[in-house]
C-alpha cells in the first residue's frame, strides 16, 4: 500500500471514529424517553405496531443515522481538510487510533 493509500486509510479509520463518539455521546444524553420516543416514531414510520417489533441493531442503526445527521457530522472529505488544518480538535475525541496525527498531515517525511 502506497504512503497516501496508508494515510487516507488512517485518516478514514479516524473519522469514523471521531463521528461513533460524537453519536454515542449523544445516545449517553438522551433521556430514556427520548430514546423510546424516538424508537416509537421509527417503529410508526416502519409499519409495525410497537418498537419491539424491530430488532435492536435495526434500531440502533436508525438511531445513529439520525444522530449523524442531527449533529451536522460532516462528509469524509470534509473532515479530511479540517482534520489536517487543526487536528487539535479532533483527537480528544477520537478513541483509538495507531498512527501519529503528524504523520498523516502534509508535509510530513518518515
Amino acid at each position: 500500500m502506497s504512503q497516501p493509500d496508508a494515510a487516507r486509510d488512517s485518516l478514514w479509520v479516524r473519522y469514523v471514529d471521531w463521528c461513533s463518539a460524537q453519536v454515542a455521546r449523544r445516545l449517553l444524553e438522551m433521556s430514556p424517553e427520548e430514546f423510546w420516543d424516538r424508537a416509537e416514531r421509527q417503529a410508526l414510520t416502519d409499519g409495525s405496531s410497537t418498537p419491539l417489533v424491530r430488532s435492536v441493531v435495526r434500531l440502533a442503526r436508525h438511531l445513529s443515522m439520525e444522530l449523524y445527521e442531527e449533529l451536522g457530522l460532516p462528509a469524509f472529505p470534509i473532515w479530511v481538510e479540517e482534520y489536517r488544518l487543526h487536528p487539535d480538535r479532533f483527537d480528544p475525541d477520537i478513541l483509538g487510533f495507531q498512527a501519529p496525527a503528524a504523520a498523516l498531515l502534509p508535509g510530513h517525511e518518515d
